[in-house]
C-alpha cells in the first residue's frame, strides 16, 4: 500500500479518535446519532429512490445545518454505519454541496484499498470503523473476554463483540481483521 494512502488512512483515524476523546465517548455501542448532534449535524431517515444509496451528507439544509440522510430501508446496523461513515467526509473532506454514497462502498479495511480507487471513501470507511469499534477498545476486548481462538467458538465470538459495538457481523470480522493483521 502506497505511503500516501497509509497517511490518508492514519489521518482517519486520528480523526476519530479526536471525537471519541472529545466527546469522551467510553460506552458502547456508540449513540452515533448524538455524535452527530453534537457536532452540529441533523440526521433524517428517508426512502431513497435506489435501495444502492446508503446515505448522503448535505452540507447546508434549509436552517444552514449539515444534514445526514439515511435509507430507512437498510438495517440498523447499515444505518449506523452510513451515519459515522458520512460523519467523516463531514470531518474529513471539504463537501460544498451534497455527497451521495451507494451500497457499492462496503466497510473497508485498509488491506482493501485495492477495491476502490477512492481515497475519500477508504478515509470515510476507516474513520467509521474507528468511531463504531474503536482500536483500542477492540484490542482490550480481544485480549480479554473475547478470544478469538481460531475455532468454532469464534463465530459466537464475533457475534457477541457486534451485539455490544451494534454492527453487523461482516463489519465485526472485517475489523478483527484489520487489528489482527
Amino acid at each position: 500500500m502506497s505511503n500516501f494512502i497509509n497517511q490518508k488512512i492514519k489521518l482517519a483515524v486520528k480523526e476519530a479518535e479526536k471525537i471519541s476523546n472529545k466527546l469522551e465517548i467510553d460506552s458502547y455501542p456508540v449513540k452515533i446519532e448524538d455524535v452527530a448532534k453534537s457536532l452540529g449535524i441533523k440526521v433524517a431517515k428517508m426512502k431513497f429512490s435506489k435501495d444502492e444509496i446508503s446515505g448522503a451528507i448535505k452540507m447546508k439544509g434549509k436552517d444552514g445545518q449539515p444534514v445526514i440522510v439515511v435509507n430507512e430501508d437498510h438495517c440498523e446496523h447499515r444505518q449506523r454505519f452510513t451515519i459515522a461513515h458520512e460523519i467523516g467526509h463531514f470531518m474529513l473532506h471539504n463537501i460544498s454541496s451534497m455527497h451521495v454514497d451507494s451500497s457499492d462502498v462496503y466497510f473497508r479495511d485498509a488491506n482493501a484499498t485495492s477495491n476502490t480507487n477512492n481515497i475519500k471513501e477508504i478515509q470515510a470507511n476507516q474513520f467509521a470503523a474507528e468511531l463504531l469499534m474503536p482500536r483500542n477498545e477492540m484490542i482490550n476486548d480481544l485480549s480479554g473476554k473475547y478470544k478469538i481462538k481460531n475455532n468454532d467458538d469464534d463465530l459466537k465470538t464475533i457475534a457477541e463483540l457486534a451485539k455490544k459495538y451494534n454492527v453487523s457481523q461482516q463489519a465485526m470480522m472485517i475489523r478483527i481483521g484489520s487489528l489482527v493483521i
